[in-house]
């Protein structure tokens, strides 16, 4: 995919090189009037070539409940909150939303991105799992806690990107969920993701 900065280069430059493009565009048009209209040509070209990913369409069949047991971590007993996505074709994705802290092991996990887009994979029991930490501004930190690690269990022949896709969009939705729960009680995945 080309950037915005190179389509803008790719167009100015015509300018500059003396093709008949970029000559009737220099005796036309100044160089912020170029990058305009470049940046719009640009815009126009990338909502019409489909820059979305279409995600599949999950709904939730289980959950939101408490639990205890996260795959990807060993025997355990961490407490989380839990639910079920149908996925279609695909198979479920069992989601988790972790709020003690856990531990990625170098043995068990793969690390992915940097900073804020860290994310954790594994395989284990014939699924791939997606995990990172989230902090979430919460309307009452009393109730509930800010520091989340959520989690996403998927079959083992799901695409790894498609999991990172979803995964990136179950934290999201996920995150702004939490964020608005006064209590502990109300915090409840979404009913319905991607699609």
């Amino acid at each position: 995919m080309i950037t915005v900065g190179e389509f803008c280069l790719l167009v100015y430059s015509l300018r500059r090189t003396g093709s008949s493009v970029g000559v009737a565009m220099g005796q036309v048009y100044n160089k912020r009037t170029v990058f305009s209209i470049s940046f719009f040509l640009y815009l126009t070209l990338f909502a019409c070539f489909g820059a979305e990913k279409t995600l599949p369409r999950a709904i939730l069949e289980v959950g939101t409940v408490a639990s205890a047991g996260v795959p990807g971590f060993g025997p355990n007993r961490i407490p989380c909150l839990y639910g079920r996505y149908a996925l279609g074709d695909l198979g479920s994705v069992d989601a988790y939303a972790i709020s003690d802290p856990v531990l990625f092991s170098a043995e068990r996990w793969k690390r992915t991105g940097s900073g804020a887009q860290t994310r954790w994979i594994a395989l284990a029991e014939g699924r791939r799992i997606v995990a990172a930490p989230r902090a979430i501004p919460s309307g009452n930190p009393e109730a509930v806690p800010r520091d989340w690690h959520f989690a996403l269990s998927f079959p083992e022949t799901v695409d790894e990107a498609l999991c990172l896709d979803f995964f990136a969009l179950f934290a999201d939705r996920v995150s702004f969920f939490f964020s608005s729960a006064k209590v502990r009680e109300a915090l409840s995945f979404p009913a319905v993701l991607g699609g």
